[in-house]
């Protein structure tokens, strides 16, 4: 059986309770990064709505950010949005997400 981190439960009921999505993926990225498996603190979501219908992308997002606004505070280190509309989402791939963790073991933070 696989484990599914309480956060990521959570986020799919809180995400699903405001805007009724058509389509919900929430993709808990924690492992490829220096908090580990475990921590279940980096997300990616991809969510459908009709509610996001005549809303820019940012309203978009706040609109999310509202709805997590205590697990952002509290356990979410890192959440990437893919926020669409239904139309929007059959038009359009939905590329995959590229998050790379730039943690303290990397390269970059070692100069």
């Amino acid at each position: 059986m696989t484990f599914v981190h309480p956060h990521k439960i959570k986020i799919e009921e809180l995400l699903t309770q405001a805007f009724a999505p058509t389509y919900l993926e929430v993709i808990d990225e924690s492992y490829m990064h220096h908090s580990g498996p475990e921590a279940g603190s980096h997300y990616a979501v991809i969510l459908v709505s009709q509610a996001f219908v005549e809303k820019k992308s940012l309203d978009r997002q706040r609109a999310v950010n509202k709805v997590l606004v205590q697990m952002l505070k509290d356990d979410i280190y890192a959440l990437s949005l893919r926020l669409l509309t239904p139309e929007e989402y059959a038009t359009s791939p939905v590329l995959p997400f590229n998050n790379k963790c730039l943690g303290r073991n990397t390269e970059l933070t070692k100069k």
